[in-house]
């Protein structure tokens, strides 16, 4: 027996009101796939675990969903049509078929830059700041 879903053959299970999976095969009759429109914005914390502490960079996270979730607030993004993917030492911001305003990755992109720098110039210790000043480059 597989919960939620009930015998429809030998090998072959479907959910329960759903369509038929056939176990032996692995071949699952699916519904017509739908392509929608995604727009990500990536964050990583640039030099996240150098010469900081286990808390500090428990503590430098914590501040980052906090100031990307606000951003997503401040700029209206729909809740639903957000997925937050955290990386490690950053997050990737996931918004589906969100089309209006077409620019809205671009404006959360910018009120979580400004929110990053108004937490970086109210912390006091320097190892729980989240971006340090300056430009980095790769060559």
């Amino acid at each position: 027996m597989v919960p939620g879903f009930e015998r429809a053959g030998s090998s072959v299970y479907r959910p329960l009101g759903g369509q038929t999976h056939n176990t032996c095969s692995g071949r699952t009759a699916m519904a017509e796939a739908k392509t929608v429109s995604v727009k990500y914005i990536f964050l990583d914390v640039v030099k996240y675990s150098q010469g900081r502490s286990v808390e500090a960079q428990t503590d430098i996270i914590a501040a980052l969903n906090q100031l990307v979730r606000g951003s997503a607030k401040d700029v209206a993004a729909p809740q639903e049509k957000i997925i937050y993917l955290p990386t490690g030492d950053g997050i990737c911001t996931a918004l589906f078929d969100v089309d209006s305003p077409y620019d809205i990755h671009l404006q959360l992109a910018l009120s979580l830059l400004e929110r990053l720098d108004a937490c970086n110039s109210q912390t006091e210790d320097p190892m729980r700041n989240i971006v340090d000043p300056g430009f980095w480059t790769r060559q």
